[in-house]
């Protein structure tokens, strides 16, 4: 029973658990109550602790204790906040495999071979009468070792961005096509304003879809054309700046009529090195004969957006061109931005030192870059980071995480 301790005015009745360091998350003795969940109770059990003397923890700070007494390692630790914030099934997924431990033990093992690299480096230099020098082939084959552990997390980058981030998908067209519609149709709801008044789209709208797995981030833009109206303007001007930024195109056209001059001039913009896929809208009403051989290179796809025929395809061909690589791409690759920093830092230094082994001239050069990427090894696993460092990180977590 929870009691007011100056007038024993009964809180609630509850549960009140004990955790011993450091055999608790934090390694530090804790309390947790578990009451009723009523707000008023809450609030009062709250008040209480604080007039205790207790206080609000800190964005992440039980996670960070936790850290700070060595119950988990820095990766473990981001790998709570990313679950915590995960959208899809896929991204909690790949969460618990950082919560496991999986990139820790490959970057202790990078460590470990660079650890010992420099321990007899550094014993031939002292002791050149004792310790004999380490074969070129021997070094060159512990290096490329940890190379090839980090290539493939190097190697699919931008699948680990859009497991975390989403996949960009810029819904772009001549006014009056359809793009709102089909916006309307992805998401299955009424999210943009159809019209038939040109303009009606000013700026961009954003929503997501979850598709196999991942987070698909739709924006349907202003209609492309020349325009007296300042503000629809500057909402063409900024397909422009999203264009080369974006991971897919979605170029929807009406296919009841030829295709018009600001089409030929939008189809000049788009990026060859972007996947585009040509939605072929209107299928419901006659269609006349639309030339697009100069575009027959582009995914077609003949859809509805009034009716939603055809919608399935796009998302059948967005899962088959992004989804469907996490067949091919174990989840214990994928990192986090500042990891993947990190571990593209810790790659380029490996990288420098193997080409630099054939023509080095003295070991000394070669010490520096392997304190280097062990100090890098240790910024993953939090070893050697700033308490300022530490501090944005576990600034990204919920209160009481």
């Amino acid at each position: 029973m929870l009691k007011q301790p100056e007038t024993e005015d009964i809180i609630d009745d509850a549960c009140v658990v004990f955790f011993k360091g450091p055999h608790s998350y934090t390694g530090e003795d804790c309390v947790e109550f578990h009451c009723h969940s009523s707000l008023p109770v809450i609030k009062k059990i709250l008040t209480t602790c604080y007039t205790l003397g207790a206080r609000p923890a800190k964005e992440g700070e039980f996670t960070k204790r936790a850290y700070m007494n060595g119950k988990l390692d820095l990766s473990k630790a981001e790998a709570i906040s990313d679950l915590i914030h995960a959208k899809t099934e896929l991204e909690s997924t790949v969460a618990l495999n950082q919560l496991q431990g999986k990139l820790y033990h490959t970057i202790q093992t990078i460590k470990h071979n660079c650890q010992q690299l420099l321990e007899h480096i550094e014993a031939c230099i002292d002791f050149p009468e004792e310790v004999d020098p380490p074969e070129k082939a021997s070094l060159t084959k512990s290096i490329t070792n940890s190379i090839e552990l980090l290539r493939p997390t190097i190697k699919h980058q931008d699948y680990g961005r859009f497991i975390h981030s989403g996949v960009k998908c810029l819904i772009i067209g001549y006014p009056n096509v359809g793009k709102s519609s089909l916006l309307n149709q992805l998401l299955g709801e009424d999210r943009a304003i159809v019209s038939d008044i040109k303009g009606t789209t000013r700026d961009f709208i954003e929503s997501t879809i979850e598709i196999g797995g991942l987070l698909f981030e739709l924006i349907d833009t202003a209609g492309y054309r020349e325009t007296t109206d300042e503000i629809e303007a500057i909402g063409i001007e900024k397909i422009k700046q999203l264009l080369p930024n974006s991971d897919a195109i979605l170029w929807v056209i009406d296919q009841t009529r030829e295709l018009n001059e600001h089409e030929r001039e939008l189809q000049k913009l788009l990026p060859k090195t972007i996947p585009t896929y040509l939605i072929l809208n209107k299928s419901d009403q006659d269609i006349q004969n639309v030339t697009t051989s100069t575009i027959s290179h582009r995914k077609a796809i003949s859809v509805s957006a009034k009716n939603g025929e055809n919608i399935s395809q796009i998302n059948n061909s967005l899962y088959n061109d992004f989804s469907k690589k996490a067949n091919d791409i174990s989840n214990d690759l994928i990192c986090n931005m500042r990891q993947l920093s990190c571990i593209e830092q810790l790659y380029d230094r490996l990288n420098e030192m193997n080409n630099a082994i054939e023509n080095i001239q003295t070991l000394d050069m070669l010490v520096i870059d392997l304190k280097q990427a062990v100090l890098l090894c240790g910024d993953i696993s939090g070893d050697t980071l700033t308490e300022d460092v530490l501090d944005g990180v576990f600034s990204r977590f919920c209160v009481g995480k």
